[in-house]
């Protein structure tokens, strides 16, 4: 071990970011090595009061877990976890000829992502492969695949393996789409 690296052990020991079996193993040495003591003494003189401060133990006010909680509650009337994306938020891009997305979620992890598809009236996506299935719900306006017309509360899953024909829409559209991140396609 460098003498760059016992100061640096040292440091981390008056810290107190050493725990367990590591801090244990480190105050036995102390004991029996002057040097590393003298490294350990250093650091206390530098950083003095503020490891003191630190260090010290305080005991939490009698209604402090109640204020938390209220402001947890508080929190959570406005942000209840997840994600949200709001109607005026978010960006359009194109996708083919009168058709554009927006992405609502996307989870690389799972390579799942929910979007909106927005098509005028006489909008149009190609035909495509569906390696996985995707979801899709009619929100307002019409969606054509094939001879199908599907209407608002309508819902769609495109099975794994199937050729999709074409999309489009006679009114124009917007469609919530779930499924799979593959090249090619948003």
């Amino acid at each position: 071990m460098t003498d760059q690296d016992l100061d640096a052990l040292a440091g981390e020991y008056v810290l107190g970011t050493l725990a367990g079996e590591e801090r244990q193993a480190l105050e036995a040495r102390i004991e029996r090595d002057s040097d590393l003591r003298a490294r350990v003494e250093a650091w206390e003189r530098r950083l003095g009061p503020a490891v003191v401060a630190a260090a010290r133990s305080v005991e939490p006010a009698a209604d402090l877990l109640a204020k938390i909680e209220r402001v947890i509650d508080a929190r959570q009337s406005v942000d209840f976890g997840g994600v949200t994306v709001r109607a005026n938020e978010g960006e359009w891009v194109p996708l083919a000829r009168g058709s554009e997305i927006k992405l609502l979620l996307v989870d690389k992890v799972k390579r799942e992502r929910s979007f909106l598809l927005r098509l005028a009236p006489g909008g149009y996506v190609p035909p495509h492969d569906h390696p996985t299935t995707e979801e899709c719900v009619v929100l307002s306006g019409d969606m054509v695949i094939g001879d199908t017309v599907f209407y608002p509360g309508d819902f769609h899953a495109a099975i794994a393996g199937v050729k999709h024909p074409a999309l489009t829409s006679r009114d124009g559209g917007v469609i919530f789409i779930r499924g799979p991140i593959y090249d090619g396609y948003p």
